[in-house]
């Protein structure tokens, strides 16, 4: 080897016993008749503290669902569709409103012009004045 060994920290790991352990693929896990079973190695301490938490976890069962989490996650999500559907129409009323506001033409190609704006965008910016140019170009240097 070229130069001096470094130690790696990773000389004296030792995964826990668990690690190499491949899960059951039956339908049923309680009932693993065709599998031999391992003998249980005792565990450590920290091996056992994270034994108990996975299972307090879980409860029972890692497959059930807590009907109650399940409720206040649809409820959430009912939440956040009702906000979005809120959101969009204050949006749309917010368009109608911007439409009825008078624009004038060679306004919109002014502040295109000068700011390199897309007609759309100069035209907005317009409207979210009220028509005035003054305004519109104010806003625009404020950005």
């Amino acid at each position: 080897t070229w130069g001096p060994q470094r130690s790696s920290g990773l000389q004296n790991f030792q995964p826990p016993a668990s690690f190499f352990s491949v899960p059951s693929m039956s339908a049923d896990p309680q009932n693993d008749d065709d599998q031999p079973q391992e003998p249980q190695q005792p565990q450590t301490g920290e091996q056992a503290q994270q034994a108990r938490a996975m299972k307090n976890m879980g409860g029972d069962s890692s497959r059930e669902l807590d009907a109650a989490k399940v409720q206040a996650a649809m409820a959430r999500l009912n939440t956040v569709d009702e906000a979005t559907k809120l959101a969009q129409q204050a949006e749309s009323e917010r368009f109608a409103q911007l439409q009825k506001v008078v624009v004038k033409q060679e306004d919109v190609e002014l502040v295109q012009r000068e700011f390199e704006l897309d007609p759309k965008e100069a035209d907005l910016v317009l409207r979210e004045n009220g028509g005035n140019v003054v305004q519109a170009i104010q806003a625009l240097l404020v950005k």
